[in-house]
Order: C-alpha cells, then sequence, then structure tokens
C-alpha cells in the first residue's frame, strides 16, 4: 500500500473519529441547551408577568402574526404573557421581545430577551409601554431610531393581535389622534412614510397628515376622510354601531379646504418671488389622490404655467418640492421647500447643483441622472415619487380643462 493511500485512509478515519465525537457531544449538550433555554424563557415569563404562579402554554391562531413565538396563559388569572421575534432593517439577529399583559388588556412588564440592533432606542424605551392598553395611544417612537422602535412597537402591536384571537382580553380604545392617523393612511396610501404610519397633527378638531396629503375629523368614533385639495375620499368606522353621517361630511370637506386655501396662499407667494407678474389661480383637481398636496395655473410673460407641490416620505422625514412647468410639461423652475433628509448626505437636495438639472426636463422622462443622489436611496426614491404623481396630476389638470 503506497503512502498517498495511507494518507487517504487515515483521513477518513480522522473525519469519521470527529464525527462521532461531536455527535456524542451534541447528544450529551443537545437536551442541556435545549433545558436552559427552556429556563430562560420561563424566566421572562415571570419578569414580564409579576406574582405569576407558573404557566400554561396556548396555541396560537392559525393566523396569527409571524412575529409571535408562544402564548402563555398565567395558572391563577393574572393574564397572558406573549413571546415575540422581530427584525428591522438595523437588525444583526431578530429582536426578542416578551410582553405581560393582563385580563384588563394593560401591560404589566416588558422584557427583552434579546437585542442586536445597532440603532439603539435605549434602556427606557420598552418601559414606555408599561401601563399602556391595545391602543398605545401613549407610545411614542424614539427620533433617530424610527425602523427599531417602529419595529418594537409593531411587535407589541401582533402581541395584542394574537391575544385577541385566543384569550378574553379587554381591548383599549383609540384616541381621536389614532383614529384619524389610522383612516388618513388607509384610505390615501400616499400619506404613509417608510415605516407604514401615517402621522397626524391636530388644530381645532381638524387632523392633517404629515406630508399634508390628507385631512380628517372624528365624531362618533367615524374619521372623516379628505385628499389633500379638500375632495371627499370616504370613512373609517371605529364603532360596528356608527354609519356615516352627511353633516360630518359636509364639516370635514369645509375645513380641508380652508386648510388647503391657507397652504395655497404661502405656495402662491413662492411663485410669486419666482415671477413677480404671475397672476396665480388655485385648482382643485379630481381624483388627484397621491403624494401632490397643491395645484396652481398662473400667467407670466404673456405664457401660462403650472406649478404643483408633492411631499413624499424620504429617510428622515417628507421631501417637498415644487415644480413649475409650461403647457407642453417642461419644467421651468425646480424648488426644494423643504426636507429632513439630514443623515449621511446633508443638504445635497437643496444646492442649485442638484436642483439646476431639472430645468428643460419633461414630466414623465426626467433623466435618472437628474433624479438620482449617489449614496441616498430613500431621498432618491422619494423624488422619483413625486416627479411621478406631479407628472399624473398635471395630466389630469390638463384633461380637466
Amino acid at each position: 500500500m503506497n503512502d498517498s493511500v495511507k494518507s487517504v485512509i487515515a483521513l477518513v478515519v480522522i473525519c469519521l473519529v470527529v464525527t462521532v465525537a461531536l455527535s456524542a457531544v451534541n447528544y450529551v449538550t443537545a437536551p442541556i441547551i435545549a433545558e436552559n433555554s427552556s429556563k430562560a424563557v420561563m424566566g421572562s415569563l415571570a419578569e414580564a408577568l409579576p406574582g405569576a404562579d407558573g404557566f400554561e402554554e396556548i396555541e396560537p391562531a392559525a393566523d396569527a402574526p409571524e412575529t409571535v413565538k408562544g402564548i402563555y396563559k398565567e395558572n391563577n388569572g393574572l393574564g397572558y404573557v406573549v413571546t415575540l421575534e422581530t427584525t428591522s432593517q438595523y437588525s444583526e439577529s431578530p429582536m426578542g421581545i416578551t410582553v405581560g399583559i393582563g385580563t384588563d388588556g394593560i401591560i404589566k412588564n416588558i422584557v427583552l430577551t434579546n437585542y442586536a440592533e445597532t440603532k439603539d432606542f435605549g434602556a427606557d424605551y420598552p418601559a414606555t409601554y408599561v401601563g399602556q392598553d391595545s391602543a398605545l395611544s401613549g407610545v411614542e417612537l424614539v427620533s433617530g431610531v424610527t425602523y427599531s422602535s417602529t419595529a418594537f412597537r409593531n411587535a407589541v402591536t401582533d402581541a395584542y393581535t394574537a391575544l385577541f384571537a385566543v384569550a378574553d382580553v379587554a381591548a383599549g380604545e383609540m384616541s381621536d389622534d389614532q383614529m384619524a392617523a389610522e383612516a388618513i393612511g388607509e384610505l390615501l396610501p400616499s400619506s404613509l412614510d417608510n415605516t407604514g404610519a401615517c402621522k397626524v397633527e391636530e388644530a381645532d378638531g381638524l387632523y392633517v397628515s404629515a406630508n399634508k396629503t390628507g385631512y380628517a375629523m372624528v365624531a362618533d368614533k367615524v374619521a372623516y376622510v379628505t385628499d389633500a385639495f379638500g375632495n371627499y375620499v370616504g370613512c373609517k368606522s371605529f364603532d360596528e354601531a356608527a354609519s356615516e353621517d352627511s353633516s360630518a361630511v359636509e364639516a370635514v370637506k369645509a375645513a380641508a379646504a380652508e386648510a388647503y386655501a391657507k397652504v395655497s396662499e404661502k405656495n402662491s407667494e413662492r411663485i410669486l418671488k419666482m415671477y413677480e407678474d404671475a397672476e396665480v389661480s388655485v385648482l382643485v383637481p379630481q381624483g388627484v389622490q397621491s403624494t401632490v398636496n397643491g395645484a396652481y395655473r398662473f400667467t407670466s410673460g404673456g405664457s401660462t404655467y403650472y406649478a404643483m407641490t408633492a411631499s413624499a416620505f424620504g429617510y428622515g422625514g417628507a421631501v417637498n418640492v415644487m415644480y413649475v412647468v409650461d403647457e407642453n410639461g417642461e419644467i421651468a423652475k425646480f424648488k426644494v421647500l423643504s426636507h429632513n433628509e439630514t443623515e449621511y448626505y446633508g443638504d445635497v437636495v437643496s444646492q442649485s447643483d442638484y436642483t439646476g438639472g431639472y430645468p428643460g426636463q419633461v414630466l414623465g422622462s426626467i433623466s435618472d441622472d437628474v433624479i438620482a443622489i449617489s449614496g441616498c436611496t430613500f431621498t432618491t426614491n422619494a423624488v422619483k415619487t413625486a416627479a411621478e404623481d406631479v407628472t399624473a396630476a398635471f395630466s389630469a389638470v390638463k384633461e380637466a380643462q
């Protein structure tokens, strides 16, 4: 037998020995690991529901959210514990969450069993959920850590969704601003930010989405929604016994129209700064339910122009832009009105090197070389969305003439 054959046989024998050894180690350690893991889970259950005296596992409903990994009922009727795993854009591994909820629907405690987020929302954030009900009306996201805190919040919401399907737990009552935000977000998807949330501000009973693409009023557990121009879109009821009220519909339309008129005053001033001789008419386009939130026609130097404002969400918030185009859709001016895009790329979208590339381009065929910003995917996507929506709105306005 030559040396090469002997070497091969020796290697095979070594591999077999190592395999057997590893199998033996796994045989011995696997039960120990499983037992330790079980103890860790049970330990977090007791911590999440103080005073608990043992638990019985409950089978989640077949359509339970994927984040839900287990539901446990406390033996003496104190409540339930739900174990969760979720990820965000910045997750190195799944975020492990154990939440204890009493039969009154109140969160008793939350335990982070694993947290490997590269963007930390802070040790105190989970504690803000303690004492809250399913509405989570007293909980805010963490500025600068939006994705991670949103993932956390959504997971807690999933815990309630899973519990309501299999247990008798009291549901919380949503606040008016939560109802308004949910209704606007559902009826006007353009109002949703990159986390899938619609944020609203309230003034005198009228709620406006953060990017001013929708308005709402809430009356008797029904949220009535208009688009950015005051056109009625529909309503969402948060009470099975409630129904649409025509007087409420007229009220929200009137309030939204007034709000749009105020927005238009400011936009008209912007147009006049660019075209001193402009005679501006405020347009109220129909069926334009997008990131476009302002439409105007004006004359200057004997020519007719259209101005469109749009607000699409980028990384840090909304990017608010204005396009001025001629009757053929050729861009005469492009202006970034405001933005919150500060991380990574600073004020690049407002610089003349960027905005100067738009004049001469035609709506519907703007070059990607003009829109794109290197290393700024979220901002580029926001500006692209705005460009597409402005193109559609311009076509709708022209066809309606």
